[in-house]
């Protein structure tokens, strides 16, 4: 790194954040060094981050590693738009009053993948950030079964189209996806698919259903665990999770 260029910067950032740490001070910089463009997001933040005190140090130095680790694909361009810049502060306050750190990381894959120009004309980024504050690691769990690499999507890879028929347009009951689950044996940390759970799993997959990220069918005779029938993600489902994919 070019010393003389980083305190130029950090000579930039000291004026707006003079009353932070000195680590902190220095990981602001960085994001500086990363694109001119975040320089100033960094004074618009100080309000978020002078508010929390130390409290925010450690979690906003973390937000701005992963900036730092995936430098070499932010876009200037999209860093410099409205839409990011309001989107970012609403992370930097989110990062830091977030106690899991699972749910963390999330709200963290998803601004640095905006600063990296997934999706550029996605514009319902207020529900996508709302949706990711609301949804369960339960939830999170039953809809990652449908990710490239989920057990579900492997499983319509390993049995594939016919040339009249396509896999993808069945609908799924939680009796289905259990046992899809058990055929490709994923390594689930919190969802428990066994029989006693199918009526707490139907209500996962129909409160996806409710949040616009799964397309769900559900019936009026709720509690034999199977009523609800999904065709799998909705448009919104699919940028849902490409923006929170590390």
């Amino acid at each position: 790194m070019n010393m003389n260029k980083f305190d130029k910067i950090k000579n930039s950032v000291l004026p707006i954040v003079n009353n932070f740490s000195p680590a902190l001070v220095s990981s602001l910089s960085a994001l500086s060094l990363i694109n001119p463009g975040f320089l100033p997001l960094i004074s618009l933040a100080q309000s978020i981050l002078g508010y929390w005190g130390d409290y925010a140090n450690n979690k906003t130095q973390d937000l701005i590693q992963d900036f730092i680790d995936n430098k070499e694909n932010i876009i200037g361009d999209v860093v410099a738009t409205d839409k990011f810049k309001a989107n970012f502060l609403k992370i930097i306050s989110d990062n830091i009053t977030e106690s899991n750190e699972e749910k963390r990381q999330y709200l963290k894959n998803y601004i640095v993948n905006f600063a990296c120009g997934v999706d550029p004309d996605f514009n319902e980024h207020s529900k996508l950030i709302y949706t990711l504050n609301n949804i369960t690691l339960e939830e999170m769990e039953m809809l990652k079964l449908w990710n490239d690499d989920g057990a579900i999507e492997k499983q319509y890879r390993m049995v594939g189209d016919s040339p009249d028929r396509n896999i993808r347009n069945n609908t799924l009951d939680i009796n289905a996806i259990e046992n899809i689950i058990h055929t490709q044996k994923p390594q689930l940390k919190i969802l428990k698919i066994e029989r006693q759970n199918q009526s707490k799993n139907n209500q996962i997959l129909l409160t996806l259903g409710y949040k616009g990220l799964l397309y769900v069918l559900g019936a009026d005779n709720f509690g034999s665990g199977v009523e609800a029938r999904t065709k799998g993600l909705t448009d919104f489902g699919k940028i849902f999770l490409k923006f929170i994919k590390k």
